[in-house]
């Protein structure tokens, strides 16, 4: 099963969802996508949005 994670810093108790992620085990997928820096950035939102689209589950932290 494939994760995206995206890092926004809105959860409280990110430190609890951090830990459940990296004790998944090794069968298991765990990608990080980096959020473009700016709106303009074209090329950077659709490789976020192909990562999100890939996924089988997404994690908001």
């Amino acid at each position: 099963m494939e994760f995206v994670v995206l890092e926004t810093g809105i959860f409280p108790d990110r430190s609890t969802l951090v830990e459940a992620l990296a004790a998944l085990p090794a069968c298991h997928t765990v990608r990080r996508p980096v959020m473009p820096s700016s709106q303009d950035d074209e090329e950077g939102w659709d490789r976020l949005l192909q990562a999100l689209l890939a996924a089988d589950r997404i994690v908001v932290v």
